[in-house]
């Protein structure tokens, strides 16, 4: 681990929850496959957050996600042999992990949604914030196998926490009446989209978070989530276009969706669906004031979070 995750907050690698079983040497008794579709995302961020030292995210570690996490870096480090002033990915994506972290706790929700909440341990860290004692209840939505992978894995190491429920659903599909008569709602509620938007069309992400809107006006509600829109971002180029090709075949298809769309179009989109407060954070220009991980490295996150 570098000097610099080693440095940053405590509260992310201290007092581990007990466990006596190595995640590295005990794989799941029923395997469920984490590749060919979006969900071999999470395999590099679940790399990422053992990496940064994460709080309890070595229960979620695996050999196949740090080999997803060093094949990944090694490509993204022949890119910059080429643009040497491209952002830090990792240390990026450890900023916004842990900025969410924050904006979650500062909610004070009784129930937390996470979406697409991938190989993530902030179930775990946030139902042990001694910052929101306030949590009642904390929900992860998932594709069916990422779940069933995530619960087998939390299970063998006696890891289920007793306030966090497990959903299988696929959120293109999401519906809030739907989702209400299965689940009660303890309000206030906030949710959580990390790493999710840039894969949505703009037509699907207003149908999305229109579905989201009327649970989070009807429960008084927070939602958290990052993009960066694509103009601002670098151009591809062709190794880019070719690493984005490579994403294409892990993925069956699916890569980040680019359009012309700006942060004030979809500050406006919120707005338009009942928000009554909407803040963005550039992880790059609150990362010492924040306290965030890699405070020096180059990063471009952007989040948003909008109050209903």
């Amino acid at each position: 681990m570098s000097k610099s995750a080693n440095s940053h907050d405590q509260h992310l690698s201290d007092k581990k929850l007990p466990s006596n079983k190595n995640n590295h040497e005990q794989e799941p008794s029923q395997k469920h496959d984490l590749s060919g579709d979006l969900s071999v995302t999470a395999l590099y961020t679940a790399g990422v957050w053992h990496w940064a030292g994460f709080k309890y995210s070595e229960l979620l570690s695996s050999i196949e996600s740090e080999r997803v996490f060093k094949v990944t870096n090694f490509a993204l480090g022949v890119m910059r042999l080429f643009r040497w002033n491209l952002p830090r990915l990792p240390q990026g994506l450890a900023q916004r992990h842990q900025l969410i972290d924050q904006l979650s706790q500062e909610s004070q929700a009784h129930t937390i949604i996470e979406l697409a909440s991938g190989l993530s341990t902030r179930a775990l860290r946030l139902s042990h914030a001694p910052k929101l004692s306030s949590l009642q209840q904390y929900i992860e939505i998932d594709l069916p196998h990422v779940i069933a992978h995530k619960r087998e894995c939390l299970e063998q190491q006696d890891q289920l926490s007793s306030i966090v429920k497990f959903l299988s659903q696929d959120l293109k599909r999401f519906k809030a009446d739907e989702f209400q008569e299965n689940v009660t709602l303890s309000e206030p509620i906030t949710m959580i989209a990390e790493g999710l938007v840039m894969y949505l069309t703009a037509e699907e992400l207003k149908v999305l978070f229109t579905e989201l809107s009327i649970l989070l006006q009807s429960h008084s509600g927070r939602l958290i989530f990052d993009w960066v829109p694509s103009i601002e971002e670098p151009p591809p180029g062709l190794i880019g276009k070719g690493l984005g090709y490579l994403m294409k075949l892990f993925t069956g298809g699916d890569s980040f969706e680019r359009d012309q769309r700006s942060r004030d179009d979809m500050k406006a989109l919120l707005y338009d669906l009942g928000a009554h407060n909407v803040t963005l954070y550039d992880t790059h220009l609150v990362a010492q004031s924040r306290h965030l991980p890699f405070a020096h490295a180059k990063t471009q996150q952007l989040i948003f979070c909008a109050d209903f």
